[in-house]
């Protein structure tokens, strides 16, 4: 996403202050996700105060984690509300998918919200689903 800038603030991903601010990786292939660790603005500074109590981390509640799979990335096959009522935390871990959820792509997005999109890291943790074998004879021919 262009509007998304890494590196921007020591190191974070940083989007245009925008409506249903969203970042989003596309993964080389389809994979079963097992879980996702999101990694979430962990200091305190005066930009933060007003607003947010000087907690930063604050800015992420009520964000939204859809895993999408196939071209299209209309149709999400898990969606993940965030619940807190005050701060999701530092360390965020996704492990509520259901077994076997297939997925290239995971968007996190601020629904209903004028915000930035401020995120540390995120962890896509999967195993590979084999699509197709490039490069090698199913004889044993190369």
């Amino acid at each position: 996403r262009p509007e998304s800038v890494v590196g921007r603030l020591n190191g974070l991903s940083v989007t245009n202050k925008e409506i249903n601010p969203w970042w989003e990786v596309t993964l080389v292939t389809s994979v079963v996700i097992e879980s996702i660790t999101i990694y979430n603005r962990d200091f305190v500074t005066a930009g933060c105060t007003d607003k947010y109590g000087g907690n930063c981390s604050r800015r992420l509640k009520g964000f939204r984690l859809e895993i999408f799979n196939g071209a299209d990335g209309a149709n999400a096959v898990f969606t993940y509300d965030d619940p807190s009522s005050d701060d999701p935390g530092f360390i965020i871990p996704i492990t509520t998918m259901p077994s076997g959820t297939i997925g290239d792509q995971v968007r996190i997005s601020l629904p209903n919200k004028s915000e930035y999109l401020i995120l540390t890291e995120v962890q896509v943790f999967s195993y590979g689903t084999l699509l197709k074998d490039l490069g090698k004879n199913p004889n044993g021919d190369d």
